[in-house]
């Protein structure tokens, strides 16, 4: 009664194929709609705190998407207005998620030096959580 209960090698992956083909457009159509659904907000937000949250998850949303060029024109447009309103939580998490797109690019010390100002603004509020995830 070898391997009862666990499937072949091959028929495991056959499956797991199988389910990486039909699965990945349905995640690939929810990452669109939740893409979608931030722009919508942010058309009708104001120059506040929430609309460089807002830009910040867009340009999260565009990094697990691997659309980097997306990803850091919405990250970049985070940390200007957290910069013009003083938001060191934004500042901070534009910065990381700039260094997360400078690093998936391989511009190892552009990335660096993001990584550095999102960790000093996050020492400065005492933010422990979100230093243990800067990719340093």
């Amino acid at each position: 009664m070898k391997n009862a209960g666990f499937i072949s090698g091959r028929a495991y992956k056959v499956m797991l194929i199988v389910f990486i083909l039909f699965t990945d457009p349905v995640c690939n159509f929810g990452q669109s709609r939740q893409i979608d659904s931030l722009k919508l907000l942010l058309k009708s937000s104001k120059e506040d705190t929430n609309k460089a949250v807002l830009l910040y998850s867009l340009g999260k949303r565009y990094i697990a998407y691997s659309k980097y060029d997306s990803a850091l024109l919405f990250c970049n447009q985070s940390l200007y207005l957290s910069n013009k309103l003083k938001f060191k939580p934004g500042i901070a998490g534009a910065c990381n998620n700039i260094g997360a797109i400078y690093f998936s690019q391989g511009n190892y010390d552009s990335a660096l030096a993001y990584f550095h100002r999102s960790l000093k603004i996050k020492l400065e509020l005492g933010d422990k959580k979100n230093i243990a995830e800067i990719r340093i």
